[in-house]
């Protein structure tokens, strides 16, 4: 019977590379990782701003006019026969319990009103920095 005499296991210098090479991956993907809830909490608010761009179409064509206040989608309004739901189903918040900026006439977009989210940092800037609006590029 022959005896084996070799070591089995890793060298330091093995596990070593192998821990940068982990630490390199980890460095490269933390960054995409830490930044993806902000980016699907955006995507929420654009799927959210073009559910009430659809219920304020249907509010004008059966008022004749945009609503005053987004408040004014979340009522049956008495004057419209045969609706018997409200334009909207809940408050309009967006995904930083924040309420959406609705503004008529508008002044910055060309559908005739302003709507926005004050975005991550929960400041309403008028559409500006991290705000979320109806006439700014989606990304």
């Amino acid at each position: 019977m022959k005896k084996l005499n070799s070591k089995a296991g890793f060298t330091l210098i093995e596990v070593l590379i192998v821990v940068i090479i982990l630490a390199s991956l980890a460095v490269m993907v933390a960054p995409y990782l830490m930044d993806l809830p902000d980016r699907m909490k955006s995507k929420i608010v654009l799927a959210d701003m073009q559910s009430m761009d659809t219920a304020l179409k249907v509010y004008k064509l059966e008022n004749g006019a945009y609503p005053k206040d987004l408040n004014d989608l979340l009522v049956v309004p008495p004057q419209v026969t045969g609706r018997t739901t409200p334009y909207l189903e809940r408050d309009p918040l967006d995904p930083w319990s924040q309420r959406y900026q609705y503004r008529h006439p508008g002044t910055k977009s060309r559908v005739g009103y302003d709507l926005f989210s004050s975005g991550p940092n929960r400041v309403p800037e008028d559409g500006e920095n991290d705000d979320i609006a109806n006439w700014k590029p989606s990304e």
